[in-house]
């Protein structure tokens, strides 16, 4: 069988083919492009496969593109082509055409998109977990570490005179001490989570947790059908309810709509680059550990293997298994550790996130699967434009 690999690489506007044979090339192995630019071909032995690519070639860029066979036989075929670069109008999936997209990493149901009406509901039985008019005021979340990042820039503001006395941070409020004071009526809103005080929620219980280094915290379950939400947060006693998990109607004219759990862990990584400024994580647990990698955070793939015949918005992600039972940490302040963090998930999201990836090595041919012979290569699905419903 044939297997048609494509990568438009949009920073460098570059379209990366890739096809892996099941017998060497020879004088009958042909590629082709559609009339329209939209598909490319590959014929061998008498067996023809089909991919819709990425972006539409132009008139101009379907005369000059060249898709030329290797003298020598090979079972794996690859082609680079030059984009012109080019704006263009995005298509239904948030994708441009013309080589170019919106690369800001699209979050669901920020703090300005949801009102007084808004409701959320359990993802897995529809139960009312935040009924509508329950919360009068949604607000972002600071991002992580504001309050040592306030504490730094008090301490050692370039035109004041250097002092270590911290009393007058608490008093504003952003010592690294300080706690976020949580309000009735008043939810807090990050790219993943919604943190509630649990007079505002129904329908959900803790349950005991299960012994884990990164599971420190008392879940949270549907009372239901006994889903996981979140869990309680130790610092604030709030709910910290998982978008994940949930479905949400941001007001009376829309409907109830969830996401894939794939888009919401690329999600997750994206953010934890954006914040952390690194782009190399691990998350450990008792029984699994492993090493993640944004190698290349937004591109646009097809491939012959894929479920969908669209092209796909993605992260690529390199990642390995390692060692559960080394408990070396980022604390320790090496040269790796400065480019390299720890990320927090609870075990299931682990395995679910680890399980995705592994699985998504279907979509490359067999020689794209692995990097440097270490890094394993997969791929998570990213929110686009569609998801949001933006025309």
């Amino acid at each position: 069988m044939i297997h048609l690999y494509v990568e438009h690489l949009i920073n460098i506007r570059t379209l990366s083919l890739q096809a892996s044979l099941p017998t060497f090339s020879g004088k009958d192995t042909e590629a082709t492009l559609s009339a329209d630019g939209s598909l490319l071909s590959l014929t061998h032995e008498g067996e023809t496969a089909s991919i819709r690519l990425p972006i539409n070639f132009s008139p101009n860029q379907q005369s000059t593109a060249i898709f030329t066979i290797p003298a020598v036989p090979s079972k794996e075929l690859s082609f680079r082509i030059q984009l012109e670069a080019k704006k263009d109008q995005p298509n239904g999936n948030g994708i441009l055409h013309g080589g170019q997209i919106n690369d800001d990493n699209i979050i669901p149901w920020t703090a300005d998109a949801l009102t007084a009406e808004t409701e959320i509901r359990c993802k897995a039985c529809d139960t009312s977990l935040v009924r509508g008019s329950q919360i009068r005021a949604w607000k972002d979340l600071p991002s992580e570490g504001w309050a040592e990042m306030m504490e730094f820039w008090h301490c050692h503001k370039p035109d004041e005179p250097h002092d270590h006395d911290n009393s007058n941070l608490t008093s504003k409020g952003y010592s690294a001490g300080s706690q976020l004071a949580l309000k009735r009526g008043v939810a807090m809103v990050d790219p993943l989570d919604f943190l509630l005080m649990p007079e505002d929620c129904a329908n959900i219980e803790a349950r005991p947790s299960i012994i884990d280094s990164n599971d420190q915290e008392s879940p949270l379950q549907c009372t239901e059908c006994h889903y996981t939400l979140g869990h309680m947060e130790a610092t604030t006693g709030g709910f910290r309810l998982r978008k994940l998990n949930l479905s949400v109607s941001p007001n009376n004219s829309g409907g109830f709509s969830s996401y894939d759990k794939q888009k919401w862990l690329a999600c997750l990584l994206l953010c934890a680059m954006d914040t952390r400024g690194v782009r190399k994580f691990s998350v450990r647990h008792q029984d699994m550990a492993f090493k993640l990698w944004l190698f290349t955070p937004d591109l646009t793939v097809s491939s012959s293997a894929s479920k969908s015949p669209e092209p796909m918005r993605a992260t690529k992600v390199l990642w390995q298994d390692i060692d559960a039972s080394d408990d070396t940490g980022p604390e320790l302040l090496t040269a790796a550790s400065l480019t390299e963090d720890e990320l927090r998930l609870t075990k299931d999201e682990a395995q679910i996130l680890r399980r995705l990836l592994e699985d998504s090595a279907g979509m490359l041919p067999p020689g794209a699967r692995t990097f440097q012979d270490k890094w394993n290569v997969g791929l998570l699905e990213r929110f686009t434009a569609n998801d949001m419903d933006v025309p």
